[in-house]
C-alpha cells in the first residue's frame, strides 16, 4: 500500500464482500473481517461491492466501507426504483 498514496485514486471499490449474483468473478467472498482491515489500512475512501442488500448494508458500513456499490439487489427488486429509494433513506439516516 506504500506505492498507492500516488496513484490518481479518488476510491477503492472492494469485494465480493457477500459474493455477487450479477457476475461470476471466480474470487471467494471478502468477508467483514478481511473489509474492516483493509479499510483500516486504507490511504483511500472504500466502496463496498459485491452480495450487498438492505439486509446486510449496515455491516458493510460498519466495518469501515464509505460508500456502498449495489447492482444484483437493485437489479433482481420488484421495484427498483422503490428499492433504490429505500436504501437511499436508510443509508441517509
Amino acid at each position: 500500500m506504500e506505492a498507492v498514496p500516488q496513484a490518481p485514486i479518488d476510491y477503492i471499490g472492494l469485494g465480493p464482500d457477500y459474493g455477487t449474483r450479477t457476475q461470476e468473478t471466480g474470487l471467494p467472498d471478502l468477508g467483514l473481517v478481511r473489509l474492516r482491515e483493509i479499510c483500516a489500512e486504507s490511504p483511500f475512501p472504500v466502496v463496498g461491492i459485491g452480495g450487498i442488500g438492505m439486509g446486510n448494508y449496515q455491516r458493510v458500513l460498519d466495518a469501515g466501507a464509505q460508500g456502498l456499490a449495489v447492482l444484483g439487489a437493485f437489479c433482481l427488486a420488484e421495484d427498483p426504483e422503490a428499492f433504490a429509494r429505500e436504501l437511499w433513506e436508510a443509508v441517509q439516516c
